[in-house]
């Protein structure tokens, strides 16, 4: 007897093509079903945002859109042209090579892995053999160079060669402790009369004294993760040009250390914050999963609502520790399926257990004029939120060119240049100009790596450095009036993009000039010596850079 699901197979299989007298045929290329998905969702915030005029739909930067013209330019924000200097540095001070890396190597070895990532050959000899021979990839580097880089660069020196570095940001997060301290018990005081909201004084105090031990043991101890503070650092710093939220869908997850047999259980654990527009705003790497926990707690902003989109997570020990450090959460618990609006207080009246359509949620107390169905809402939109966002990293990943064991800093270092790629995309996305056509996130990540790779204000000399010109070379007017200061002509261009020797000095506050870059009209205390012009150096208008690099 033949099962309904076949005769349906059989109908699509013997149905007629539709007749089509017209000769045009439209060329077909769909995007990828985690691509189309979050494209479809970023459209419906911009439309919700239309009719609800309300800018919390989409998610907002302090980066200025002007600057921001090109995908290189957006993904340099997490990791600039600066990163690639400093991890050929590292490189050549602990790797033995005859032929010292250059910043624009490393730019370039970067930029060939971004384009691995996204061509997804099968074997990494492909791209240099012929007739699969990527022109993009093979013309940028011999393979031989390739693999010597794989497995020589450095991200980071060892601790012992930054004694007094270190010893300055430990003693700036210990200064940093006390008046977070205080004023998390002054704030909570000042709420003790509400008691759904916040705890007692005395867990506050509790929880103060845990997280001044904990700082004391990280004091005492080797960090498992020195290797990678340079690259997370940079990260972070990216992701802080992004502007805070009140709420944070929250996932967690391992990273892999190793594609190797025996490794093959080594990983760490990564937890992430993600805004309302998909994009990952915070980011921690931990080494025991038993403080998966503690992650959370550290990195939610106090008076935020996050949302736990994962069940290990969501629970009512971990609600309890959100509680007291002043952030409020929800989360899904599982159980049985009920009926709307059905509620259950805890007997202390911190914790609420709502049952919905799609099992319990629970929350904490204090937020009594949200609705339920509007917590419900939000908590499914951030679980949905985590998917886009998994979907996207998965969609092209970075391949692992190093197995050893000793090569997992790399590892962790295409992780976090995928997770950039996307929050750049993200970002271009959102300020992209209604009538263009946007790029595909395939095509985004090309523009990247074609910038990485052809990154010619990056060329340096293998072995020795440029040396900085003598002073002679650059004479200005002693008046410390900038508006007084006589103006040089701009340098030629075969000085000014010549990659050598561009050194810049500091000068005091009312000694600078103005900016020669562009149409830029900022007052800068930095001053090429080879150039002889002022150029503003920051975190949002690196002028120095852009007026150096031709192919801006």
């Amino acid at each position: 007897m033949e099962e309904p699901e076949d005769r349906h197979v059989c109908d699509f299989l013997l149905q007629i093509p539709e007749e089509d007298d017209s000769d045009f045929v439209e060329y077909c290329d769909p995007l990828p079903a985690p691509e189309e998905q979050a494209v479809a969702y970023l459209n419906s915030l911009k439309k919700r945002n239309q009719v609800q005029l309300n800018e919390k739909s989409l998610p907002t930067s302090e980066i200025n859109q002007e600057d921001m013209r090109q995908p290189i330019d957006l993904f340099s924000t997490y990791f600039g042209w600066d990163t690639w200097g400093e991890i050929a540095r590292c490189t050549n001070s602990l790797s033995k090579m005859l032929h010292l890396a250059t910043a624009k190597e490393v730019a370039q070895f970067v930029g060939i892995h971004i384009a691995m990532g996204t061509l997804k050959f099968p074997s990494l000899k492909l791209y240099w053999q012929d007739p699969t021979k990527v022109s993009l990839i093979a013309d940028a580097m011999p393979l031989s160079r390739f693999l010597q880089l794989a497995h020589k660069i450095k991200l980071a020196l060892p601790e012992k060669d930054l004694t007094g570095k270190l010893a300055t940001q430990r003693t700036s997060k210990r200064q940093d402790v006390q008046p977070t301290i205080q004023s998390c018990s002054s704030s909570i005081s000042s709420r003790s009369s509400n008691s759904h909201s916040f705890s007692s004084n005395d867990e506050v105090q509790n929880s103060s004294k845990r997280h001044r031990d904990e700082a004391s043991n990280h004091d005492n101890e080797m960090n498992p993760l020195w290797r990678l503070q340079t690259i997370l650092h940079r990260f972070d710093a990216g992701c802080q040009l992004l502007k805070p939220e009140e709420e944070y869908a929250v996932d967690q997850f391992p990273i892999p250390l190793s594609t190797g047999k025996e490794n093959d259980n080594v990983s760490l654990n990564c937890t992430v914050f993600i805004g309302v527009g998909g994009l990952i705003t915070k980011l921690k790497l931990g080494v025991n999963l038993s403080d998966k926990e503690d992650a959370v707690e550290r990195m939610a902003p106090r008076d935020s609502l996050v949302y736990l989109c994962r069940q290990d997570l969501s629970t009512p020990a971990m609600l309890e520790r959100l509680l007291n450090a002043g952030v409020h959460g929800a989360g899904r618990v599982g159980g049985a399926i009920g009926q709307m609006g059905d509620e259950f207080i805890s007997s202390d009246g911190r914790l609420r257990l709502r049952r919905s359509k799609g099992g319990f949620v629970l929350s904490t107390a204090g937020k009594e004029d949200q609705n339920v169905s509007e917590l419900i809402e939000s908590l499914e939109r951030s679980q949905m939120l985590v998917c886009l966002n998994r979907d996207l990293h998965h969609l092209y990943r970075i391949p692992h060119t190093v197995t050893r064991s000793t090569g997992w800093p790399q590892g962790v270092l295409w992780f976090l240049t995928d997770l950039a790629l996307v929050n750049s995309w993200l970002l271009y996305r959102q300020g992209q100009r209604t009538g263009s056509e946007p790029l595909t996130l395939m095509a985004f990540r090309l523009e990247v790596s074609k910038a990485l790779i052809f990154s010619s204000g990056l060329a340096t000399q293998d072995s020795v450095p440029p040396q900085p010109p003598s002073q002679s070379a650059c004479v200005l007017t002693e008046t410390p009036n900038p508006d007084m200061r006589q103006e040089r002509s701009l340098p030629d261009a075969s000085i000014r993009y010549d990659g050598s020797g561009h050194w810049p000095e500091q000068f005091e506050v009312g000694e600078g000039g103005r900016c020669r870059f562009g149409n830029c009209n900022r007052t800068s205390q930095v001053l090429c010596l080879k150039c002889c012009v002022f150029l503003c150096i920051s975190r949002n208008h690196n002028c120095f850079m852009k007026f150096h690099n031709q192919q801006r």
